[in-house]
């Protein structure tokens, strides 16, 4: 399904999720397809920094519920891929075997460089490395519609001529889609005018000049797939931290009426109602 939206040549929308509610909630909006990350996945369900505490087998399980709740297509973070090419192989054969559609691959070595972690520094794994990771995973998957997205830390480290340098070789090396990492249009101009093939990316609330930018716009600098990658969740943490605030502080909840969704609305939107006809209709029935 995946591999046929990117064939058809329209601007896909995904949204990032972190469990299986917030996976309904975004099919329910209308998005194309959805993204499990790290940090949404680890804050939501370790309540834990995105620093590598979340295990592949972790990961796998959860796809595998998702899937179970969803059609859309499901692109998963894979890291460093477990750093060697004979584990992304596995990580690539599980994540397809679980229902996900696409991985994405990065270059940057398995440290705490983080652009949320003040002073760190990613290091990259070397070319030829990064370059047999890719192959590996397009040689590991079962079918060639399951996408293998690369991702390069390069920029931040030796500037975009090393950047655009690794992801043409990842491309080269067999890589669907590459992920063009940005935080302006003239960056992602710079992508599509050395690029070929779909490139993805991501509005991130910590790039500042991205996050002001129109779908057209990011449209307009080639760009096919657009991922909000964490908005919804940190919108549904906000929500949530205010409204136990104020829920202890007032202790009733008739100020909170109008910020809290109608249990009939949400008893429909899980599927009770259906549940209701298929027991009337199974419980009736004459033996």
């Amino acid at each position: 399904m995946f591999k046929d939206q990117l064939d058809s040549g329209r601007m896909l929308i995904f949204s990032g999720i972190w469990d299986t509610l917030s996976a309904r909630i975004v099919e329910h909006a209308g998005f194309d397809g959805i993204w499990i990350g790290s940090m949404t996945t680890t804050s939501s369900l370790n309540a834990a920094m995105d620093i590598g505490l979340r295990s592949m087998r972790e990961q796998v399980e959860l796809v595998h519920k998702i899937r179970g709740v969803t059609k859309l297509p499901i692109v998963v973070d894979g890291e460093q891929g477990g750093g060697e090419s004979v584990q992304a192989a596995y990580w690539v054969r599980e994540f397809e075997r679980a229902g996900a559609e696409g991985i994405m691959f990065e270059d940057n070595l398995a440290t705490l460089g983080s652009i949320y972690i003040e002073g760190s520094k990613s290091e990259l794994e070397p070319l030829e490395r990064a370059v047999a990771k890719i192959r590996a995973a397009v040689d590991a998957r079962s079918n060639s519609n399951f996408q293998i997205i690369a991702r390069s830390s390069a920029q931040s480290v030796s500037g975009m001529e090393e950047q655009i340098k690794r992801l043409k070789a990842y491309k080269k090396a067999g890589a669907d889609i590459i992920w063009a990492t940005s935080n302006s249009a003239d960056t992602l101009r710079t992508y599509r005018k050395n690029i070929e093939g779909p490139l993805w990316t991501t509005i991130n609330p910590a790039h500042a000049e991205q996050a002001k930018m129109s779908i057209g716009e990011f449209r307009g600098c080639g760009i096919q797939v657009l991922c909000f990658e964490s908005f919804l969740f940190l919108a549904s943490v906000k929500a949530s931290m205010e409204t136990a605030k104020e829920l202890r502080n007032k202790g009733s909840v008739v100020p909170l009426k109008d910020k809290i969704m109608d249990l009939k609305q949400f008893l429909d939107f899980m599927g009770y109602t259906k549940v209701n006809a298929f027991v009337k209709k199974y419980e009736s029935m004459d033996i």
